[in-house]
């Protein structure tokens, strides 16, 4: 084979790595995007989110791994931190439609404690 034709075939293998490196970023990208949108359209999850971040004390680089357990704007709802929040909005959403009170009345109250 001559050396014309393998430098035409490194070119062309070159560009075709390029290109599925491409396609593969895109994919995560969407792959991330498509179960950032159904975190962001689960009720509990968007309690969980806002529980967390009205009520949590903790010191965030220590104390709490929340924002170690999100990336790319993606929260890992299988972490520690994630599943605890995940618990409490689950209770709260429980306790809240037992005593016939909204999730908007709650944080008034809350907001009133603070």
């Amino acid at each position: 084979m001559s050396t014309n034709r393998i430098a035409e075939l490194e070119r062309e293998l070159a560009q075709h790595k390029a290109e599925l490196e491409k396609l593969i970023k895109e994919e995560k990208e969407a792959a991330e995007k498509a179960q950032a949108e159904i975190d962001n359209n689960d009720p509990l999850k968007q309690l969980a989110i806002r529980l967390h971040g009205i009520l949590c004390k903790h010191n965030h680089t220590d104390g709490c791994s929340w924002y170690y357990e999100v990336k790319n704007e993606r929260h890992n709802w299988i972490g520690h931190e994630h599943q605890s929040w995940l618990k409490k909005a689950r209770e709260v959403s429980t306790k809240l439609e037992e005593v016939g009170i909204t999730e908007e009345q709650a944080f008034e109250v809350i907001k009133i404690l603070k």
